[in-house]
């Protein structure tokens, strides 16, 4: 055999080589992916032609989704809360124009007719070899209604302590006046 076909058997046997390693990396890659987007307590998902085309496991659960058939295909202005159309229409031209969004907190619609609020960014993503939006997003509805629970009580707390005709003030430990009421502040 000649020196020349043994070199081209050698690269050849190298290509071959090469190539398996390639696909084996590849694969690799993609099962690294689908373990970190599939165990995130995250909500995750990717949007083409303003449809939902994946959505993790996370975000189906939040969603109450039984299966990802309840939620693939559906456009996302199906479960957006309609306040949010415009916005989001925007934040999809931003993707299409390969800008990433800051965080924004939307409303999504439940399986059972609520809403859930998500904080979210989303970034421009290709998926199937197409581009795509990557939503990823955090659920805030128990932080939210504790942040309003709070306000509420801040503000009944005022209302009654307004109510009183006497001076009522409360100070920090530097004798600093954090809050007076209304008939105080009027001396």
């Amino acid at each position: 055999m000649s020196r020349t076909k043994l070199l081209l058997n050698k690269i050849s046997s190298l290509e071959s080589e090469l190539s398996a390693l390639y696909q084996q990396l590849e694969q690799e890659k993609d099962d690294m992916f689908n373990a970190i987007v599939e165990t995130t307590p995250n909500f995750i998902a990717i949007i083409q032609d303003e449809k939902f085309v994946f959505v993790n496991s996370t975000g189906l659960a939040l969603l109450l989704c039984k299966n990802a058939d309840e939620i693939v295909g559906k456009s996302i202005f199906d479960i957006l809360h309609p306040d949010l159309h415009s916005t989001i229409k925007n934040r999809l031209r931003s993707l299409k124009e390969n800008k990433t969004n800051p965080p924004l907190r939307i409303e999504f619609l439940k399986t059972n007719g609520e809403y859930i609020d998500l904080e979210s960014s989303s970034i421009p993503f290709v998926y199937n070899n197409q581009p795509a939006g990557l939503i990823a997003g955090r659920d805030i509805t128990n932080e939210l209604l504790h942040k309003q629970k709070l306000w509420d009580e801040k503000n009944l707390r005022e209302v009654v302590l307004n109510s009183f005709p006497e001076l009522i003030a409360f100070y920090e430990p530097n004798h600093k006046i954090r809050w007076m009421n209304d008939a105080a502040k009027k001396q």
